[in-house]
């Protein structure tokens, strides 16, 4: 892989706030220069919209073509990353989670690659309430790729986590 290949924009800055939230002891909190913040009622409105939309047809058929693409450019960008390990996944039988630290948006490309390379097929993703607010083709793909709303709201949490 190309040194540098998956680190965006505004890294320095960034850098700088997970130091200062390190030296806090503040490990929850944004770290990115342009991370929306919501009210609870903004969060709330965002999660029922969500939610809505999960149980229309168009949402399969939008999350079908939002896979699709995705899973192309991943494979298109990460043509020169090699994956270490892929029989680590391969061996797990079970469903399992992964973790990234997420400073860049392009580091997941390089997880899907790992997780295709294993023969899974499907990858859910993880993500906070407030991405779902996101506009243009990001805001699409946070809404539409496979992704699993995190809330705070206990309401939200007390229920089974989504499939």
């Amino acid at each position: 892989m190309k040194s540098g290949k998956f680190v965006g924009p505004d890294r320095a800055a960034v850098i700088e706030n997970i130091r200062r939230a390190v030296a806090a002891k503040a490990f929850n909190v944004k770290v990115e220069e342009h991370d929306p913040t919501f009210s609870e009622a903004q969060e709330t409105a965002i999660i029922d919209h969500y939610l809505h939309q999960r149980q229309r047809w168009t949402f399969r058929v939008k999350t079908l073509i939002c896979r699709l693409l995705v899973n192309a450019y991943a494979v298109r960008v990460t043509s020169d990353v090699e994956v270490v390990g892929v029989e680590k996944i391969r061996a797990i039988k079970s469903g399992g989670v992964i973790t990234s630290n997420h400073f860049s948006p392009f580091e997941n490309m390089a997880i899907r690659k790992a997780v295709r390379l294993a023969g899974r097929h499907r990858m859910y993703i993880v993500s906070q309430d407030t991405n779902l607010a996101m506009k243009g083709l990001l805001g699409f793909v946070m809404n539409y790729d496979d992704t699993i709303p995190l809330s705070g709201r206990p309401s939200f949490l007390n229920g089974p986590f989504m499939q």
